[in-house]
């Protein structure tokens, strides 16, 4: 999809579909430079992709992945204690591999409801527009 030329920046999480932890951004160093030296707060400057897809959107071509199964509930990022928990119960499912393939993951928290109700209450910080 980047290859083709057709983007400056292309993201997973525009319209989520996937479970929060598993965010790709793809995006070239001279768009990176851009957004650095162009951000007008702190905020943009420690994460500086909202600079193009909050500040910028009309200025990038911007590409979407999206999933065809919305399996955005799904929580496995390490923010808060109960995230670490169900985390270390994904890698007990899987017998500490770290050799597992993106649909194994989800046909897994399918499998396994309990993992999902250990953070699923955990409030996902926004990101500031």
């Amino acid at each position: 999809m980047y290859e083709s030329g057709n983007y400056d920046y292309i993201s997973n999480r525009i319209n989520r579909t996937i479970p929060v932890g598993l965010d790709v951004e793809i995006f070239n160093f001279h768009i990176l430079e851009t957004m650095y030296k162009n951000a007008s707060n702190d905020y943009e400057k420690e994460h500086v992709t909202p600079y193009i897809y909050l500040t910028k959107k009309d200025s990038y071509k911007i590409g979407s992945c999206e999933e065809e199964e919305d399996n955005s509930k799904y929580r496995l990022t390490l923010d808060e204690e109960d995230d670490y928990i169900a985390i270390k119960e994904v890698y007990k499912q899987f017998e500490d591999s770290v050799d597992f393939s993106y649909q194994e993951l989800i046909d897994m928290l399918k499998a396994n409801p309990y993992i999902y109700n250990l953070n699923h209450h955990v409030t996902q910080k926004e990101v500031i527009s």
